[in-house]
């Protein structure tokens, strides 16, 4: 059976929470800024110029960052031996990331959640809110290389599971997140969505 490598979800660097508060605050300034733009005198045109610009800084402040971890260390990659995992079945999953220049990391920290999903609401006012149902701590292994950033990470979704499921509304999905502290370029951190079986599998 081939190896099965996923994408990395991100966020790429700071929390996804804070580019969607800089994002909004964008819009709002900006929408705010033209619907008052014919009803002010022409000498405060300026202000409402200077308002979208100043609140355009956050959002660019982020997007700067994920720009330059992009630049130093790539996109990562979660290879497993299976596209899905299967309950108490140990596997070790392999992180790659290629670096360059002058970044280096520091340090890491891993940890397996299962996550409870419910999503409410419809059309525009459809929200999702996510609850921690169990979390562990892993213990990651690096490989040291001047090219690439290489981590062993031992997983083993317990015996009780639950397996990935929908049930009465709720998703149930397994996450893996990790955080990773580094020298030369801003810190980052990384998350892949874990498809788990009901079942082990037989040998």
């Amino acid at each position: 059976m081939e190896e099965y490598s996923r994408s990395d979800q991100g966020p790429i660097a700071g929390g996804g929470t804070w580019y969607f508060l800089a994002f909004m605050l964008l819009i709002i300034a900006t929408i705010a800024a033209f619907a008052m733009w014919n009803h002010v005198t022409p000498d405060r045109h300026l202000m409402l110029v200077v308002v979208p610009v100043l609140c355009a800084i956050p959002f660019a402040f982020l997007v700067s960052r994920a720009t330059q971890v992009l630049r130093k260390i790539g996109r990562a990659e979660l290879t497993t031996p299976y596209e899905s995992l299967a309950l108490g079945l140990p596997v070790t999953a392999i992180y790659t990331r290629p670096i360059k220049g002058d970044a280096t990391l520091e340090s890491v920290e891993a940890w397996l959640r299962l996550e409870e999903k419910v999503t409410r609401g419809s059309g525009k006012n459809k929200k999702t809110f996510t609850a921690i149902a169990q979390e562990q701590t892993l213990t990651p292994v690096t490989k040291a290389s001047p090219t690439q950033i290489r981590i062993e990470l031992p997983i083993r979704i317990p015996d009780a599971g639950p397996p990935t499921a929908l049930v009465d509304g709720v998703e149930l999905q397994w996450m893996l997140h990790m955080r990773l502290r580094m020298r030369g370029c801003p810190h980052t951190r990384s998350s892949f969505e874990l498809n788990v079986l009901p079942a082990v599998v037989k040998r």
